[in-house]
């Protein structure tokens, strides 16, 4: 089967694509870093045709839950108080609303934990500093498939 691939910026999407262009959209934990999440969802679900699929991929609430709890009372130990140093994380059971708030329909909604151990938190934040030293890249991916014309 033949397709065609584009990338584009979250805040992007309404100049590079059509409206009801696109057949499949894909996030791969590029979402967390969107500033607008409902603007990008809509803007998402915007592009794609009637019955497209957008697959996403997202960190959820747990994600470092001991290693932010560990560095939260550190904080609160030595400074007296708490300041945010990472992004808000998203409740699953708010997935579902957001996307019907950008106009999704037909909504599923998975979690998936994974538990990885580090000797130390130095370890751990090393391992962490490699994930995101690479380039983040806040975009779409699409798939468009040809249209068949279909006759009795």
């Amino acid at each position: 089967i033949a397709f065609e691939s584009k990338v584009a910026g979250f805040e992007e999407i309404g100049d590079a694509f059509e409206p009801n262009s696109i057949d499949v959209a894909m996030s791969c934990l590029s979402l967390h870093w969107t500033n607008d999440l409902v603007s990008a969802l809509k803007s998402i679900n915007q592009v794609l045709r009637p019955d497209g699929v957008f697959l996403a991929a997202m960190f959820g609430n747990d994600t470092l839950f001991e290693l932010r709890t560990a560095l939260a009372a550190a904080e609160q130990e030595r400074e007296g108080g708490l300041s945010p140093h990472i992004s808000p994380m998203i409740q699953p059971a708010d997935c579902c609303s957001l996307l019907s708030q950008a106009g999704f329909s037909l909504t599923t909604v998975d979690t998936l934990n994974i538990e990885v151990e580090f000797s130390d938190a130095f370890k751990c934040m090393q391992h962490l500093s490699l994930m995101v030293s690479q380039k983040i890249m806040k975009c779409l991916v699409t798939l468009t498939f040809p249209r068949v014309n279909q006759t009795d």
